[in-house]
This record gives C-alpha cells, structure tokens and sequence, in this order.
C-alpha cells in the first residue's frame, strides 16, 4: 500500500509573523480605516474579516494579502458598509 503525503508548508517561523505583515501593508496602502480589517491565518491561508466602506477598499485588502510571500489563497469575508455622504447643513442666510 501507498502512503499519503501532506505537502510541508513554509516553516512556522516564516508564517508566524503573516498575520502582522498583511496588516502592516493594508495600514501603509490604505490608511488607518482598514484597522476595522481581522487577519486569521493558517498554513498558507489568509482569511479575512470585519467592515470595509467600499468595494476598492476590498478589493485593496485582497491584493495586499495576495502580495506578502507565505501566503498561498485568500477567503474573503469582508462586508462592505457603504459610507454615507456627509449631511448638508441649511443654506442661506
């Protein structure tokens, strides 16, 4: 009989620090509202979640994650909260 071989990973001390990575890069290309954004991560998938305003916004978590080496797929389980525009006060005098 054959035996069955789980591929090895990236050893964990390459991986430990992923999770931190992805934020870094997600606060330097998208600016302190992404903080909203949770990160899991486990044996090469990053799994993300919590509130975006946008769909850019998803859509740039997305690559970020795609763009920092250890990891191998994406889940995406952002919501998009649409950010409302900004109350107009009356006009006039």
């Amino acid at each position: 009989m054959g035996t069955t071989r789980t591929p090895a990973g990236p050893p964990s001390s390459l991986t430990a620090d992923v999770p931190r990575r992805i934020l870094n890069l997600l606060w330097q290309r998208g600016g302190p509202w992404l903080a909203e954004v949770d990160v899991q991560f486990d044996r090469g998938v990053a799994t993300l979640s919590g509130t975006v305003r946008s769909f850019h916004e998803r859509q740039l978590c997305f690559l970020c994650c795609r763009h920092v080496p250890g990891v191998y797929q994406v889940v995406d389980k952002l919501r998009v909260e649409y950010a409302k525009p900004a109350q107009l006060g009356p006009t006039g005098s």
